[in-house]
């Protein structure tokens, strides 16, 4: 039996694996490829063993995709096929997850926005109230 990398660069056409159950990719591997990847190539990491990506994608006869894709990652490819609706809602749910990740931890531009932001806002409020007060003081007097 031929090493892990043997078998991924022997694996083309109609003996590329089906892969038929694929719920969610696990953390640890959306990390590999960057979603805009994911979605031109419409592709995912779904495992990792020995410099080897195992990687879902949806058309057999797209070589060119796996050739860019090793080239992105820099190791060898192992793919298996995944059905297209299949790949579609496993895309949204990362592209879902990301819109997520970055609404609670925003990056540091935008961190600084907020503070900014709440400055302002807090300004603003203390003003409204030293005028309301004053306002009503006047009015006693």
């Amino acid at each position: 039996m031929g090493s892990m990398r043997n078998i991924a660069n022997n694996v083309r056409g109609s003996l590329i694996p089906q892969l038929y159950v694929l719920r969610r990719v696990p953390v640890r591997y959306r990390q590999f490829l960057p979603l805009t990847v994911m979605k031109l190539f419409q592709c995912i990491v779904v495992g990792s063993a020995q410099g080897v990506l195992t990687v879902a994608i949806t058309d057999p006869q797209n070589t060119w995709a796996i050739e860019s894709l090793r080239r992105i990652t820099g190791q060898s490819i192992f793919p298996v096929l995944i059905d297209p609706n299949r790949m579609r809602l496993l895309i949204q749910r990362i592209e879902r997850c990301e819109l997520c990740r970055r609404a609670l931890y925003p990056a540091a531009r935008e961190v600084k926005e907020i503070e900014c932001y709440l400055y302002v806002l807090h300004r603003l409020q203390v003003a409204s109230l030293v005028m309301l007060l004053s306002y009503q003081n006047s009015r006693r007097s």
